[in-house]
């Protein structure tokens, strides 16, 4: 089994010590429905300065373009993920 490699990135629009919520709209790609299945466990890293990231936690559930049924594609990007930090 293979998939590709995609690095997503979003705003957090909310974090507590135990859940991290990231979105991001954007314009919606035509033809390429990505479904973000297969994601969990993957690592979740915010960014501490312009050019350095840190270990924040671990993607437990994502919805990309193509992760809908009903209408056309979306633009809308949801992650979510257990907050993991070496502070905690």
């Amino acid at each position: 089994m293979r998939h590709r490699l995609y690095h997503v990135v979003a705003n957090c629009v909310g974090a507590s010590d135990r859940k991290i919520v990231l979105f991001e709209s954007l314009p919606s790609p035509h033809n390429k429905p990505h479904r973000f299945g297969g994601m969990s466990g993957g690592l979740i890293f915010k960014f501490t300065a312009a050019d350095s990231v840190a270990f924040s936690g671990i993607l437990f559930e994502g919805r990309g373009f193509g992760d809908t049924d009903a209408g056309p594609v979306g633009d809308e990007i949801w992650v979510y993920g257990s907050h993991l930090d070496r502070r905690s």
